[in-house]
């Protein structure tokens, strides 16, 4: 797949579970390395409300090549997924890390999980 002009390859299991494993690898350079999306939680947990905790669930299928991704967040003890809006991350890859260029709150919005396809 395509992020940006960074070709990477992506493998996924258990998605007749329910969490869906996804990894990511990026072979530009002289050996494949797998890509840390670390850097989007991170700017996601700085966006969202002390009471909230961040839903993990990512698709690189759709957020790799828009160069963003959403994802919802859960408030502290309720714990239902997504009751408390989401936060919008923008990246990119350089040399196969993640770059995040912009993390925004939507507390209004409404979190819609795809699921996996």
């Amino acid at each position: 797949m395509k992020a940006g002009t960074e070709t990477l390859v992506g493998l996924q299991d258990d998605c007749y579970r329910q969490n869906t494993v996804q990894q990511y690898f990026w072979f530009g350079g002289d050996f494949p390395t797998r890509v840390d999306l670390s850097p989007i939680w991170k700017a996601a947990k700085k966006v969202a409300p002390n009471t909230a905790e961040i839903w993990g669930g990512f698709d690189g299928r759709v957020a790799f090549p828009a160069g963003r991704t959403e994802t919802g967040l859960i408030i502290k003890p309720d714990w239902r997924c997504c009751s408390a809006g989401t936060v919008s991350v923008a990246f990119h890859l350089e040399s196969g890390e993640v770059v995040v260029t912009r993390a925004h709150l939507n507390s209004e919005r409404e979190f819609k999980w795809t699921g996996c396809r």
